[in-house]
């Protein structure tokens, strides 16, 4: 993730090394995007804003195709996923019962949220170790670990009553995002873009997180979901591995989200 990471001087020579070794490897018409990318980066060329008003990354690579939402058929691991909704719910109600591991999310985050409380539990965050935390949810685990194409980060992820998370959008549009509702009340949604829509527990909800979203629950009880990044679906392989090095050479894995003014499309882009 690049979300707490600022493009210094430090961070552009880091990718120039890894984009030279990744075009010896793998040639420069793979590499394409990335090497546009760059060039945007390090000021060659004019950045290109996205073609959809909704979408706002902090850094866009353009040439990546973009919708707000996905189904089973662009992104099979929903149906995995879904398979083991009751073991995952089970090791959630685990994770409650010790009430170990949740804490507020990271001052970044935590700027986004209007009202209420937002909680994560960390399954993954880069190459970081959760060892108390893998010990109550260690077939939630597994399963992150088997998936293909899974991004730099899963959380167990808890909206409190009453809470309502502003408009922000992911920093770059290069993953999407995906929601396997746990424990769902009443009047808790999901905006991306223009179109709102609920969860239903055990069902899959993918979207491109580069769109301006936001959610609420204002039920009376709490709402939790797991949450994880997936590679966008099309990346390539070269693309994802040479992505995965960048982001481990420049870290620190945790925050994920910008806020947005008012999360319109009259807003100016953010990047």
């Amino acid at each position: 993730m690049f979300d707490d990471v600022h493009f210094d001087k430090r961070a552009i020579a880091t990718a120039a090394r890894v984009l030279k070794k990744a075009n010896a490897r793998y040639g420069s018409g793979e590499m394409e995007r990335f090497n546009h990318a760059f060039r945007i980066l390090s000021g060659r060329v004019e950045l290109e804003p996205p073609p959809y008003p909704w979408q706002k990354p902090d850094f866009y690579v353009p040439g990546v195709p973009a919708k707000t939402w996905y189904g089973p058929d662009e992104i099979p691991q929903m149906s995995v996923v879904e398979a083991a909704y009751e073991t995952i719910k089970r090791e959630l109600l685990n994770i409650l019962n010790h009430r170990s591991g949740f804490g507020m999310p990271t001052p970044i985050n935590q700027g986004i949220v209007k009202t209420g409380a937002w909680e994560f539990f960390w399954v993954k965050d880069g190459c970081k170790k959760f060892e108390e935390n893998w010990a109550l949810c260690p077939e939630t685990r597994r399963l992150i670990d088997s998936l293909p194409r899974v991004g730099e980060s899963a959380i167990f992820s808890a909206l409190q009553p009453g809470t309502h998370i502003n408009p922000h959008c992911g920093v770059f549009n290069l993953r999407l995002t995906l929601h396997l509702p746990l424990i769902v009340p009443e009047n808790c949604e999901l905006r991306v873009a223009e179109e709102t829509r609920g969860w239903e527990e055990g069902k899959c909800v993918v979207f491109n997180d580069s769109f301006v979203h936001e959610s609420s629950n204002y039920s009376e009880s709490s709402r939790y979901n797991l949450v994880f990044d997936i590679w966008h679906p099309d990346l390539s392989a070269a693309e994802i591995q040479v992505l995965e090095e960048l982001l481990h050479l420049l870290d620190p894995p945790t925050p994920r989200h910008q806020a947005t003014s008012s999360g319109g499309p009259s807003d100016e882009p953010t990047n």
